[in-house]
């Protein structure tokens, strides 16, 4: 006889959820680094800043991206 396992004791590994954490830490990071950005010789201040922002914001957008496609509802595929 098969016994029916309960949804509370089956547990799934979930890599996209892993990966999305990471990036939307590493994106936040780099915005708490922008605060911190000073001018030298080879780039001004301004544009240290903006470019951590950019960066900031693509790693924010990857890990909410990677977020709602890990915790998306899986369709079973139907055989045919």
């Amino acid at each position: 006889m098969i016994e029916e396992q309960t949804d509370s004791s089956h547990k799934e590994l979930r890599p996209l959820g892993i990966l999305g954490i990471f990036w939307l830490v590493m994106g936040l990071l780099v915005y708490i680094a922008a605060l911190f950005v000073e001018a030298n010789e080879y780039v001004s201040r301004t544009q240290g800043i903006t470019t951590n922002l950019a960066a900031g914001s693509i790693l924010t957008l990857i890990g909410i991206f990677c977020l709602y496609r890990g915790r998306k509802k899986k369709i079973p595929k139907q055989n045919r």
